[in-house]
């Protein structure tokens, strides 16, 4: 019996791995001494301890292979035993967010979601789930609107007297936030909107607000190929915008946002089963 499945292909571009390698040494949150301004630096640390930069690039072609100085795999979120745990202001002392163990710690609720989004989004090409998809989106857009709304928290814990205020009263809309509130918090610097990563972000919104979260139509109906093409947005429209906020505000990235940037891309196969 023939039967129809969502995959991954198998192998990354070359480009595609040596621009992700790059990103983890630059940008990542593994804890490191260095820090690199050129290409050409992060290259003579991977000679310095041994690894021929090109042959590492073709290595990582590979999916399950990791990179390695600069790769975390560690998640968002740690398990708390028989003490407390807390995420403090250094300047300040002011405890920020804590959890009394036993529990669960997660210092940075946007990348918890981020994760969230990331399962369902292979639970939904593993199953072939358009429903899983669109978790995924919804998931993935609420990680993107806490990563801002975690940039504006810091913005007013420091700038008491600039305070940006988003309430029922005064509500600010994303776009408003996107065009008015990120320059005043990265010193005049901009979200490039010109690119594909906000036009596919635009579009999972756009199906977020209109399938996932305020359907329309009584019930709906999706081509395989379509599946194709709404998995491969998620990259770009939630992974690489994740990558551009985070580069603006010069924040660190979570590997696993890295990673499912250059992922390899997702495609549809037909599988002809055994013969009967």
């Amino acid at each position: 019996m023939q039967t129809t499945k969502l995959i991954r292909k198998p192998r990354l571009s070359r480009s595609a791995s040596q621009e992700m390698i790059l990103l983890f040494a630059k940008a990542g949150n593994q804890n490191k001494l260095e820090r690199f301004s050129t290409d050409a630096d992060v290259k003579r640390s991977f000679e310095r301890n041994g690894i021929v930069f090109q042959k590492l690039v073709e290595q990582c072609r590979d999916p399950q292979t990791r990179v390695p100085l600069f790769e975390n795999l560690l998640g968002s979120t740690l398990q708390v035993h028989g003490a407390s745990m807390a995420r403090v202001d250094l300047s300040t002392g002011e405890e920020i967010t804590k959890v009394d163990g036993p529990g669960l710690f997660t210092p940075e609720g946007y990348w918890a979601l981020y994760e969230t989004a990331h399962e369902a989004l292979e639970r939904g090409v593993a199953g072939l789930s358009y429903r899983e998809i669109l978790s995924a989106f919804v998931h993935g857009v609420s990680a993107i609107e806490a990563f801002l709304g975690t940039q504006v928290h810091e913005w007013n814990r420091t700038h008491p007297a600039q305070t940006l205020v988003d309430s029922k009263t005064a509500k600010v809309s994303f776009d408003d936030k996107v065009e008015k509130w990120i320059p005043i918090i990265s010193g005049g610097k901009k979200l490039d909107k010109s690119g594909r990563r906000w036009q596919a972000f635009g579009r999972i919104r756009a199906i977020r607000d209109g399938v996932a979260v305020h359907p329309k139509e009584p019930g709906h109906g999706v081509q395989y190929s379509e599946l194709v093409i709404l998995g491969n947005l998620f990259s770009s429209g939630v992974s690489g915008l994740l990558i551009d906020l985070h580069l603006l505000f010069s924040k660190t990235i979570p590997g696993l946002i890295i990673r499912d940037t250059y992922a390899p891309e997702i495609e549809l196969v037909e599988d002809p089963g055994t013969p009967t």
